[in-house]
């Protein structure tokens, strides 16, 4: 078996390379660089100070003749060029990788400007690029929403999957005692999870967890290859309903649009827990998401991780999601625990971001 490795190159271990993009792109690494140990992590940005309190691996200052490391003034147009200028530089660092995660905010300069570029000169060199994008809150004010929207629809045209994280979604959690780092740290959640079960499955590395069932990089691939809009749900449980509990707060995780999980073309469930996972409970589990999801094409694959004790932990990746039709505001929204996902969804005065008009096409 060794001596096949050897003598093809392409056999040996795949590397994913997460690449974090500009202030809040490295924020984010900085956070949960701890959960993601094993996986390189580069940060590309325009300011340097913004460099310096980053814990990336490695970290690129771009556009120094344009920004002269001082950031773009919130201008998404000297963040395209400031890429543009050290496009070699920026492939440099992400040679090797079969899969790119990037990770941005948009809404002000180098998020937006410079993400495109970065995914442009990652796919050229054949990677894979997998875009979480975070979006501002409504409080934030209407122009930086504007520059986010139009960053979105560009983001989505230069990447495989994107997976928008609008911060305003945070409104909608529970616990109204959450601090704004503590509702931060959701997001983060989501990031980190994803990376992680897809990193488990891609790589194969000695630490990552036994699996019972497993899926293959080709299988991955060929789920978020020119797949457009993505959206990640967690669940975990504990005790005798572990399984059904999880299963339904990932379906229903408040930072997604509950209907658009419905409209996936393929979905990744990738469930964690002990080793006494039961068959039983993985039938319950897919039988559950058969029945909200009516999606064709599923993977799924388990894990044992000897830290989980008695506790199960689910993620769910969708991807393919196209477009969500819109009812008339003040249908009254379906009991969070049970009955069917609804096939709508209601408007509010918060700002949306459906997908962009010229990405509707690629659902």
């Amino acid at each position: 078996m060794v001596k096949v490795v050897e003598e093809h190159p392409e056999c040996a271990e795949i590397r994913i390379k997460v690449a974090g993009v500009g202030n809040a792109g490295g924020k984010i690494i900085s956070r949960i660089r701890s959960r993601i140990q094993g996986l390189d992590t580069v940060l590309f940005n325009t300011d340097a100070l913004g460099l310096r309190d980053c814990d990336a691996d490695v970290k690129v200052l771009i556009g120094e003749k344009t920004c002269r490391g001082q950031g773009t003034g919130l201008d998404p147009e000297k963040g395209k060029i400031a890429a543009s200028e050290d496009e070699s530089r920026i492939q440099e660092e992400l040679r090797g990788a079969r899969m790119v995660m990037l990770i941005a905010g948009l809404g002000g300069g180098t998020g937006t400007g410079s993400s495109p570029v970065i995914a442009k000169a990652a796919k050229e060199l054949g990677a894979i690029v997998i875009a979480f994008v975070a979006t501002p809150f409504k409080l934030e004010g209407g122009e930086r929403i504007e520059r986010a929207q139009a960053g979105l629809e560009r983001i989505g045209h230069a990447v495989d999957t994107y997976i928008h994280l609008p911060n305003e979604k945070l409104h909608s959690l529970p616990d109204e005692s959450l601090t704004l780092g503590q509702a931060f740290e959701k997001i983060d959640d989501i990031i980190a999870r994803t990376i992680l079960s897809i990193s488990h499955l891609v790589t194969r590395k000695q630490s990552a967890p036994a699996m019972s069932l497993d899926v293959d990089f080709s299988t991955i691939a060929s789920m978020v290859q020119g797949s457009g809009r993505g959206i990640v749900g967690l669940g975990q449980g504990k005790g005798p309903d572990r399984m059904e509990t999880a299963v339904r707060a990932a379906i229903e995780h408040p930072l997604i649009e509950r209907s658009d999980i419905m409209e996936a073309r393929s979905i990744l469930i990738s469930i964690s827990g002990g080793a006494d996972i039961k068959l039983k409970e993985v039938t319950a589990a897919m039988d559950i998401i058969q029945t909200r999801i009516p999606c064709e094409s599923k993977s799924l694959c388990v894990m044992h991780d000897k830290n989980l004790n008695d506790e199960v932990q689910i993620t769910i990746l969708a991807t393919g999601i196209g477009k969500t039709k819109v009812e008339v505001k003040g249908k009254p929204a379906p009991a969070a625990g049970g009955g069917e996902l609804p096939l709508t969804r209601d408007v509010d005065a918060r700002p949306n971001y459906e997908l962009p008009p010229a990405l509707r096409s690629r659902g």
